[in-house]
């Protein structure tokens, strides 16, 4: 074997053993990524919001957080929603419970191993809290998709997009007939309140159809028929916009303007659909809240 060939062979083998080395540290990205996920799961059920919003990357442009279309962008978005609202909706957990255990996992690292984004399906329990201070037990199942980035060399979650299916009563009626109670009630906290307002609320794609729409038996577009959040693909390196919502759809928030530009069919029965939908508003009134 002459010196080229030696060379050429260990040109080659220190590639192989580069490709490896970034293979296995796509992998130890992957466990340290479940794991930041176990931790944000158990610190929400703890009610732990400071340490829960510091699972997010807060130092880096661009993080945002999605619940059932209301969106939370940058660090103060954030904080406004975790150590805001939550933490003002859940000031008395006595008897409470709010448990969402991660099922399903898929996690894409990056090809570069500079980002990665995950999918989960989510059974939870949670308590509802009736206006007269009754307690309510709920089924609960979500949908979840998330986008990460390092920070200080840390996992952190930069992308977050929820879609609620169904929060219904544990001992009946079910999902088909009571499919979205929400978890508190609106004596513990003012949804009006501008300090932890959403940047915006969107629940529609260009044409129409809605992006945030939780199961029900009178419509077609709920979001777990239409594999809404989008699933995730292998990638090589970070590819979407920060103005857009994943799968590339840009944000349209509610309002006369923004619903001006798109293209309803008059007809449908989702024009007039809240993504919260209590069956019986006259009997709860309080709970009956439709964003807009």
């Amino acid at each position: 074997m002459d010196m080229n060939q030696i060379e050429a062979r260990l040109s080659a083998l220190e590639k192989e053993l580069a490709e490896a080395k970034l293979q296995i540290a796509r992998h130890e990205s992957a466990q340290q990524i479940a794991n930041l996920m176990c931790r944000y799961e158990n610190l929400h059920s703890s009610h732990r919001w400071k340490e829960q919003e510091e699972c997010f990357a807060l130092k880096t442009p661009g993080v945002r957080a999605i619940f059932n279309g209301a969106v939370y962008e940058g660090a103060e978005g954030i904080r406004s929603h975790y150590t805001g609202l939550l933490a003002a909706a859940e000031k008395n957990v006595s008897g409470r419970l709010y448990a969402h255990e991660l099922l399903t996992p898929a996690i894409e690292v990056a090809g570069d191993n500079q980002s990665a984004k995950a999918y989960f399906s989510s059974l939870g329990f949670e308590t509802l809290v009736m206006p007269d201070g009754r307690r309510k037990s709920l089924w609960s199942f979500c949908k979840f998709r998330f986008g990460f980035v390092k920070e200080d060399g840390e996992w952190k979650i930069y992308r977050f997009d929820m879609h609620g299916t169904f929060n219904t009563p544990f001992d009946g009626p079910g999902w088909s007939e009571e499919p979205y109670l929400i978890g508190f009630a609106n004596m513990d906290v003012d949804n009006s309140d501008p300090r932890w307002a959403p940047n915006a609320v969107i629940n529609r794609d260009p044409d129409g159809n809605p992006l945030y729409v939780t199961l029900r038996t009178d419509t077609p577009f709920c979001d777990i028929h239409n594999f809404q959040p989008e699933f995730i693909k292998p990638y090589d390196t970070w590819d979407e916009g920060w103005d857009e919502l994943y799968g590339g759809r840009k944000f349209k928030p509610n309002g006369p303007e923004a619903m001006s530009e798109l293209k309803m069919d008059p007809k449908a029965t989702y024009v007039k659909e809240p993504f919260r939908t209590p069956s019986k508003p006259e009997e709860y009134p309080e709970l009956w809240v439709i964003p807009g």
